[in-house]
């Protein structure tokens, strides 16, 4: 019989910021009240700030144990969030047996490097414009997984409305959308394939021989250069 580890990000996600969407949830509880408060002031409206998703990964190892990581692997869309850092973007730290972190190396420094989340701006008018999120499945310590099978899979989008109350903003979720998960293809940088998401329950993944593998969900059009490898600092 398989055996199950269920692998959690060093960072406890209750010492997160308020702003983040997958805290835990008493976070959760304090949204909610936030929104009671807001049907009380006819001064706060509820205006929708956005959406976000999880990608879901699990790793057999030759032995038949299972390694799962679900807890990061969040990217999305908000009103408050910018291309670059912002307070959304969560840096992570430590090694893992098997973690999913977006890389940024390319921004400035201080800012480089990998992040469990990744959110960008939410502009209504360029909702359904294509859109590039890079993320990365790192085996680094303890078990040696470069010979895993891989499974990814894609949560549904949770659409995300806010309030403001003393200059601060609460997020609520605000249902599901069941259909975007569909207009993303996943890119195997490493190599060169493509998968729609109906087909990664029976995609042919692995480690490939590595402790770092390279993926990007694609919304939208898959271009030549979503196939370019992530340029690592010397």
């Amino acid at each position: 019989m398989k055996k199950t580890n269920i692998l959690m990000p060093l960072l406890a996600l209750a010492t997160i910021s308020s702003t983040m969407l997958y805290a835990e949830s008493h976070r959760g509880d304090q949204s909610v009240q936030a929104a009671h408060k807001a049907k009380k002031n006819k001064k706060q409206k509820v205006r929708y700030a956005g959406w976000y998703m999880r990608t879901r990964v699990t790793a057999t190892a030759e032995d038949g144990t299972v390694y799962t990581h679900n807890t990061a692997g969040v990217f999305g869309k908000l009103k408050q969030s910018k291309y670059k850092k912002d307070r959304h973007d969560i840096p992570a730290f430590g090694s893992a047996t098997l973690q999913v972190v977006f890389p940024h190396y390319n921004w400035k420094e201080g800012d480089a490097g990998d992040y469990w989340s990744d959110y960008r701006h939410y502009n209504k008018r360029r909702a359904n414009k294509r859109a590039v999120w890079t993320f990365q499945v790192k085996n680094q310590r303890s078990v040696d997984l470069s010979n895993a099978d891989l499974k990814i899979e894609l949560d549904d989008a949770k659409k995300i409305n806010y309030t403001k109350e003393n200059g601060s903003v609460h997020y609520t979720e605000a249902g599901t959308d069941e259909e975007m998960k569909n207009k993303f293809t996943l890119v195997d940088v490493d190599n060169k394939q493509t998968y729609q998401v109906d087909e990664l329950p029976h995609a042919n993944l692995s480690m490939d021989g590595k402790h770092t593998r390279t993926f990007r969900w694609v919304r939208g059009h898959v271009r030549k250069r979503d196939f370019r490898a992530v340029k690592v600092p010397e």
